[in-house]
C-alpha cells in the first residue's frame, strides 16, 4: 500500500478519542445531522478505512473526510484533533510509503485512546490498538518479540471484567420444589412454561412478565407448527392438548392410558404429533382426523423422554435409561439404533436445522449430528454434570443447563464451550435462546431467569 498506512491508524485512532470527547446530549443539527448521528458515522468511516487497500482508497477516504467534516460542522472541534485528522487525508490521491516512525506515532496515539476506553467503546479501541501494533511490527520488526506479546495480552479484546447477567424474573431459587419443566417461545415475544401439576404461564414481552393461564397444569413439553397451531405433554390426567388460537385456549386429547408424557413433536410435512412418556410410550396423532395410534416400540419399557421431527420427517426419540437415541424414517413404522452413549443418558434433543442437531444428557454429555440424526458424535463440554435442557438458535449458538446453577456456551457450533455463574445454585430445566445474546432459563421453585447480554 503506498498511502501511509500508519496515519491513517493514527487518524482512526484520533476519530475514537474525539468521539469519547464529544458531547451526545442537546440538539446539534447541521443539515438534518445530530451531533451523535455525526460521531456514530465518523466512527464507522474509520473502521471501514482499516480496510483500505489500492482499489478502494480513493472511495474509503473520501468518504471518512466527509463524515470528519461533517463532526466537526455538527459537533465542533474543540482540541483540533478532527481537523488534524482531516488534514492528514488531504485530497485522498495515493501517495507516500509506509516507515517506522509514522507506525510508532499511530501506537502511541491508539494506545492513549485504548487506555481511556469505556465499556461501551472498549472492543473497537482495543481493536485498533491491535492493528497498529501489527503494523509496527511490518515496518520496525520486533526483534525481541514484546509487540507481539502486548497483541497476545489483548486476546480477544473481550473485557475480562464483563459477564453474562442472569436477572431473577420471578420464583425462588432456594426451593426444590414446584419446579419448571418445560419453556417453548412461538416468537420472540409469546412464550409458555409449564411444569409438574403447575399452572401453564404465558408471556407476551419476551419473557420479562409472566402470567398464570389457569386450567391447564402439569405441563412438560410444547410443540408449535405455526403461530397457532401447537400441541402440549404432561402428566397423568392432564397429558395431552392442542391449541388453534395460539395458546389462549387448549382442547383434552383421550390418552390410550393414564401413562404420564414427557415429550410432544409435530410432524409439519404429514401434519402428525408424536407424544412420548414413561412405559416406553411413542404414541402417534393424526392431526386431521383426530386419530391417536400406539407405535411403541415392541419389548422397550424405560422412560422416552424427548421426541423431534426434523424439517426432513426424520423422527428422532430418547430412551433415557440407557442413553439410546432411535430414529425412524417413515414414521414410526421401523427404528433403528443410532447412538449409544454407554454409561449414562440423553435427555434432551434440538434441531436448529434440518441436518444439524445436538442432544445432552449426564455426565456433562453432549453429542451432534450432522446429517439429520442418522449418526452422532460426542463433544466435549468439560461439565461432568447432568444437562437438563438444550437449545441452539441457529448451527453455532447453543446453550445447555442442568443442576447447581451453572450454563454452558458455545458460539462455533460445540467445537468449544464456555460456563457461566447463573449468580445461585437452582437446579434449571429447561432454556431458550431468544437471540445468540439472549436466554431464558427455568428450574426449581417456579425460577424464571433472562439474560440479554450473554457473553462467550
Amino acid at each position: 500500500m503506498k498511502k501511509i498506512i500508519t496515519l491513517l491508524l493514527f487518524t482512526v485512532a484520533l476519530t475514537f478519542v474525539s468521539c469519547e470527547d464529544e458531547p451526545l446530549e442537546g440538539d446539534f443539527e447541521t443539515g438534518g445531522t445530530t451531533c451523535e448521528v455525526a460521531i456514530a458515522n465518523t466512527a464507522q468511516a474509520a473502521l471501514n478505512f482499516l480496510g483500505v487497500n489500492d482499489d478502494n482508497y480513493t472511495q474509503l477516504c473520501s468518504a471518512y473526510s466527509t463524515a470528519l467534516q461533517a463532526q466537526i460542522t455538527a459537533c465542533g472541534d474543540p482540541d483540533g484533533s478532527l481537523q488534524l485528522a482531516l488534514n492528514a487525508l488531504g485530497d485522498c490521491t495515493i501517495t507516500g510509503v509506509d516507515n517506522c516512525e509514522d507506525a510508532t506515532l499511530a501506537v502511541m496515539s491508539a494506545q492513549s485512546a485504548y487506555e481511556n476506553a469505556n465499556d461501551e467503546d472498549y472492543l473497537n479501541l482495543c481493536n485498533v490498538y491491535k492493528t497498529t501494533l501489527e503494523n509496527q511490527i511490518v515496518q520496525c520488526g520486533d526483534e525481541d518479540g514484546s509487540i507481539q506479546s502486548i497483541i497476545d495480552g489483548l486476546g480477544d479484546c473481550v473485557l475480562e471484567t464483563q459477564a453474562s447477567i442472569w436477572e431473577l424474573i420471578q420464583g425462588d431459587p432456594t426451593s426444590t420444589t414446584s419446579k419448571l419443566d418445560a419453556i417453548h417461545f412461538k416468537n420472540s415475544l409469546e412464550g409458555f412454561v409449564g411444569g409438574g401439576s403447575l399452572s401453564m404461564k404465558a408471556t407476551t414481552d419476551g419473557g420479562n412478565t409472566w402470567e398464570s393461564v389457569s386450567g391447564y397444569n402439569g405441563i412438560r413439553d410444547f410443540s408449535f407448527s405455526s403461530e397457532n397451531n401447537g400441541w402440549s405433554a404432561g402428566i397423568s390426567g392432564q397429558s395431552m392438548r392442542y391449541t388453534t388460537d395460539g395458546g389462549q385456549s387448549w382442547t383434552d386429547i383421550t390418552p390410550i392410558n393414564s401413562n404420564s408424557l414427557w415429550g410432544v413433536a409435530v410432524d409439519n410435512t404429514n401434519d402428525y404429533a408424536y407424544f412420548v412418556g414413561t412405559g416406553g410410550i411413542i404414541w402417534k396423532y393424526y392431526n386431521s382426523v383426530g386419530l391417536l395410534d400406539d407405535i411403541s416400540i415392541t419389548g422397550e419399557t424405560g422412560l422416552v423422554t424427548d421426541v423431534y421431527v426434523t424439517t426432513d420427517g426424520v423422527l428422532l426419540a430418547i430412551l433415557q435409561e440407557d442413553g439410546r437415541i432411535l430414529l425412524s424414517d417413515n414414521g414410526g413404522i421401523s427404528w433403528a439404533e443410532v447412538s449409544n452413549f454407554d454409561g449414562g443418558s440423553y435427555t434432551e434433543m434440538t434441531f436448529p436445522s434440518a441436518s444439524i442437531g445436538y442432544a445432552a444428557g449426564s455426565s456433562g454429555a453432549v453429542a451432534k449430528t450432522t446429517d439429520g440424526g442418522f449418526t452422532w458424535e460426542s463433544l466435549t463440554t468439560g461439565s461432568n454434570g447432568y444437562f437438563q435442557g438444550i437449545h441452539f438458535y441457529d448451527e453455532n449458538h447453543g446453550i445447555v443447563v442442568g443442576a447447581i446453577g451453572r450454563v454452558y456456551y458455545t458460539n462455533d457450533g460445540g467445537a468449544s464451550w464456555s460456563s457461566q455463574d447463573i449468580g445461585n445454585t437452582v437446579n434449571v430445566y429447561d432454556v431458550r435462546l431468544l437471540s445468540p445474546t439472549s436466554a431464558i432459563i427455568i428450574g426449581d421453585g417456579q425460577t424464571i431467569m433472562k439474560c440479554d447480554n450473554i457473553i462467550f
